[in-house]
Protein backbone atom coordinates (compact mmCIF):
# COMPACT_ATOMS: atom_id res chain seq x y z
CA UNK A 1 0.00 0.00 0.00
CA UNK A 2 1.23 3.44 -1.07
CA UNK A 3 1.87 5.65 2.38
CA UNK A 4 1.35 9.02 1.47
CA UNK A 5 0.51 12.81 2.61
CA UNK A 6 -3.28 13.16 2.86
CA UNK A 7 -5.95 16.10 2.81
CA UNK A 8 -7.92 13.82 5.90
CA UNK A 9 -6.80 13.47 9.64
CA UNK A 10 -5.62 16.72 10.39
CA UNK A 11 -5.44 18.47 13.63
CA UNK A 12 -8.02 20.79 14.05
CA UNK A 13 -8.85 21.29 10.64
CA UNK A 14 -12.76 21.38 9.03
CA UNK A 15 -13.71 18.31 9.05
CA UNK A 16 -10.78 16.64 11.13
CA UNK A 17 -13.10 15.37 13.69
CA UNK A 18 -15.33 13.54 11.42
CA UNK A 19 -12.35 11.92 9.84
CA UNK A 20 -11.29 10.71 12.96
CA UNK A 21 -14.33 9.39 14.30
CA UNK A 22 -14.67 6.94 10.70
CA UNK A 23 -11.51 4.81 12.14
CA UNK A 24 -14.03 3.62 14.55
CA UNK A 25 -15.33 0.43 13.36
CA UNK A 26 -18.90 -0.84 14.21
CA UNK A 27 -19.23 -2.01 17.64
CA UNK A 28 -16.10 0.34 18.77
CA UNK A 29 -14.00 -2.93 17.50
CA UNK A 30 -15.10 -5.41 19.84
CA UNK A 31 -15.90 -8.98 18.37
CA UNK A 32 -18.22 -11.44 20.37
CA UNK A 33 -16.36 -15.01 19.77
CA UNK A 34 -17.67 -18.38 21.11
CA UNK A 35 -21.20 -20.17 22.35
CA UNK A 36 -21.12 -17.17 25.27
CA UNK A 37 -20.49 -14.29 22.90
CA UNK A 38 -17.06 -13.87 25.14
CA UNK A 39 -15.95 -10.07 24.23
CA UNK A 40 -12.48 -8.84 22.69
CA UNK A 41 -11.06 -5.96 20.92
CA UNK A 42 -9.02 -6.27 17.61
CA UNK A 43 -5.52 -4.43 18.46
CA UNK A 44 -5.87 -2.57 15.54
CA UNK A 45 -9.02 -0.61 16.64
CA UNK A 46 -7.18 -0.14 19.88
CA UNK A 47 -4.38 1.61 18.20
CA UNK A 48 -6.76 3.75 16.25
CA UNK A 49 -8.53 4.32 19.54
CA UNK A 50 -5.45 5.66 20.93
CA UNK A 51 -4.31 8.01 17.97
CA UNK A 52 -8.49 9.20 18.12
CA UNK A 53 -7.36 9.94 22.34
CA UNK A 54 -3.71 11.65 21.41
CA UNK A 55 -5.60 13.35 18.94
CA UNK A 56 -8.05 15.06 21.05
CA UNK A 57 -5.65 16.08 23.63
CA UNK A 58 -3.55 17.74 21.27
CA UNK A 59 -6.71 19.94 20.15
CA UNK A 60 -5.36 22.62 23.04
CA UNK A 61 -8.77 22.97 25.08
CA UNK A 62 -8.64 19.52 26.24
CA UNK A 63 -7.57 19.63 30.12
CA UNK A 64 -5.73 16.08 30.44
CA UNK A 65 -5.53 14.99 34.04
CA UNK A 66 -6.58 12.11 36.20
CA UNK A 67 -7.70 9.72 34.66
CA UNK A 68 -7.49 11.17 30.79
CA UNK A 69 -4.13 11.59 31.41
CA UNK A 70 -3.60 8.12 32.66
CA UNK A 71 -5.65 6.86 29.55
CA UNK A 72 -3.43 8.73 27.28
CA UNK A 73 -0.21 7.76 29.28
CA UNK A 74 -1.26 4.27 28.55
CA UNK A 75 -2.29 4.96 24.60
CA UNK A 76 1.40 6.55 24.04
CA UNK A 77 3.20 3.67 25.24
CA UNK A 78 0.74 1.09 23.51
CA UNK A 79 1.48 3.01 20.05
CA UNK A 80 5.24 2.76 21.46
CA UNK A 81 4.99 -0.98 21.72
CA UNK A 82 3.28 -1.87 18.27
CA UNK A 83 5.78 0.48 16.92
CA UNK A 84 8.46 -1.99 17.63
CA UNK A 85 6.29 -4.76 17.54
CA UNK A 86 5.53 -4.00 13.37
CA UNK A 87 9.06 -2.58 12.86
CA UNK A 88 9.46 -1.36 9.19
CA UNK A 89 12.50 -1.08 7.97
CA UNK A 90 11.26 0.64 4.63
CA UNK A 91 13.94 3.47 3.78
CA UNK A 92 12.10 7.18 3.27
CA UNK A 93 13.72 10.50 2.26
CA UNK A 94 15.11 12.22 5.07
CA UNK A 95 14.04 16.14 4.05
CA UNK A 96 10.89 15.70 6.13
CA UNK A 97 10.70 18.98 8.12
CA UNK A 98 12.35 21.22 4.99
CA UNK A 99 10.05 19.80 2.09
CA UNK A 100 6.66 21.37 1.14
CA UNK A 101 4.41 18.66 1.70
CA UNK A 102 1.89 21.04 -0.96
CA UNK A 103 4.56 20.67 -3.89
CA UNK A 104 6.71 17.59 -3.09
CA UNK A 105 4.08 14.69 -1.40
CA UNK A 106 6.08 11.45 -0.86
CA UNK A 107 5.29 8.32 -1.40
CA UNK A 108 6.39 5.10 0.14
CA UNK A 109 5.44 1.54 -0.32
CA UNK A 110 4.38 -0.96 2.03
CA UNK A 111 3.05 -4.10 2.76
CA UNK A 112 0.36 -3.69 4.73
CA UNK A 113 -2.04 -6.37 5.92
CA UNK A 114 -5.53 -6.22 4.54
CA UNK A 115 -7.21 -3.65 7.04
CA UNK A 116 -10.44 -3.27 4.67
CA UNK A 117 -11.29 -7.03 5.38
CA UNK A 118 -10.77 -6.76 8.80
CA UNK A 119 -13.56 -3.68 8.87
CA UNK A 120 -15.85 -6.04 6.67
CA UNK A 121 -15.23 -8.86 9.41
CA UNK A 122 -16.02 -7.03 12.49
CA UNK A 123 -19.12 -5.33 11.24
CA UNK A 124 -19.90 -9.28 9.59
CA UNK A 125 -19.29 -10.30 13.85
CA UNK A 126 -20.98 -7.10 14.70
CA UNK A 127 -24.51 -7.67 12.90
CA UNK A 128 -24.26 -11.54 13.93
CA UNK A 129 -24.19 -10.82 17.43
CA UNK A 130 -26.52 -8.06 17.30
CA UNK A 131 -29.42 -10.19 15.27
CA UNK A 132 -29.33 -7.29 12.75
CA UNK A 133 -30.43 -8.44 9.40
CA UNK A 134 -28.72 -7.66 5.71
Amino acid sequence: MPIEESVHYKLLDTGATEDWLWTAAVGDGEVRLGPNHRTFNLVMQHELHCLRWVRWALEGQNAVEGHERMHLTHCLNFIRQLTLCAADATLEASDVLTRNFTLNRWNEDHICADWPAIYTAMEINWKEWRGVEW
